[in-house]
């Protein structure tokens, strides 16, 4: 089984996860503006995906197209430590 899927299989991993992210937040000055456009693009269709379809869905698209599962946890989970639309 594939973290993605133990992720999203078993809820009381992905509470700790969740957790565990929110007592160690990113820390502001560490955020540096993407110059990966194609991943910033992926990212944002994932959140689609998540408010369209379900977490599950957007969680699969984005491990199909390369992106971290730090990066996927953040932004499937905690959406207020989120990017700003405008790239910064």
């Amino acid at each position: 089984m594939t973290e993605y899927e133990a992720f999203m299989e078993n809820s009381e991993t992905a509470s700790q996860r969740s957790q565990e992210i929110s007592e160690n937040p990113i820390p502001e000055n560490s955020i540096h503006k993407r110059t990966d456009t194609l991943a910033s693009s992926i990212v944002d269709l994932g959140i689609t995906l998540q408010r369209v379809g379900n977490t599950k869905r957007a969680a699969y698209f984005l491990k199909e197209n390369d992106i971290s599962l730090a990066v996927a946890l953040r932004v499937l989970t905690q959406p207020h430590l989120r990017r700003k639309s405008n790239g910064s």
